[in-house]
């Protein structure tokens, strides 16, 4: 509908229920997910956050800590 080449989708999930999209997507990523996902994915994020999300896609170590602190000033 919105004409993304599927090679440009990114899809994130933790659950069985999620292995479609992430099998579909250009670049599946299991986030804290059960092994069944996990096996399908294209990748996988243990943290408690979404943080590495951004290395992942290519965001610098700099910019990550950049935002953090933004996030951090901006949630007092």
């Amino acid at each position: 509908k919105e004409g993304v080449p599927i090679e440009e989708v990114v899809a994130i999930g933790d659950g069985a229920n999620d292995e479609i999209m992430l099998k579909n997507a250009g670049f599946g990523i299991a986030f804290n997910a059960k092994d069944i996902l996990q096996k399908v994915a294209d990748g996988r994020l243990t943290q408690d956050n979404l943080m590495g999300l951004l290395f992942c896609l290519g965001a610098t170590e700099k910019a990550i800590e950049e935002f953090k602190t933004y996030e951090n000033r901006k949630n007092r």
